[in-house]
């Protein structure tokens, strides 16, 4: 058996890696196969088909907390709520660029 060269094809044993080729030291590698997504989710309750936007009705009805009230219910925070409106003239924005729930 030859020794192998580097850019020679082989097969590393993986079904995730395409173009499988020997490296500078002798070893089969190859690269990671990719998937790209394109994903498109419509978000039942809040979506409204009629004008294609998302309704901001709990920012209308001023029920959008601006800070996160998690921790006032007696819940730990492990880092995970970190969710505040650094600027509530936010809620102030109506038609299409309003925040929604």
């Amino acid at each position: 058996m030859g020794a192998a060269i580097a850019g020679t094809a082989c097969d590393d044993g993986y079904s995730y890696t395409i173009q499988d080729e020997m490296n500078e030291v002798c070893q089969c590698t190859g690269i990671p196969a990719q998937v790209h997504v394109a994903a498109k989710v419509f978000l039942e309750g809040s979506y409204d088909p009629t004008t294609g936007l998302m309704s901001d009705a709990l920012r209308a009805q001023a029920l959008l907390p601006i800070a996160q009230p998690y921790t006032g219910l007696g819940l730990a925070n492990l880092g995970f709520f970190n969710l505040t409106i650094e600027d509530p003239a936010v809620l102030a924005v109506t038609g299409p660029n309003a925040i929604v729930d």
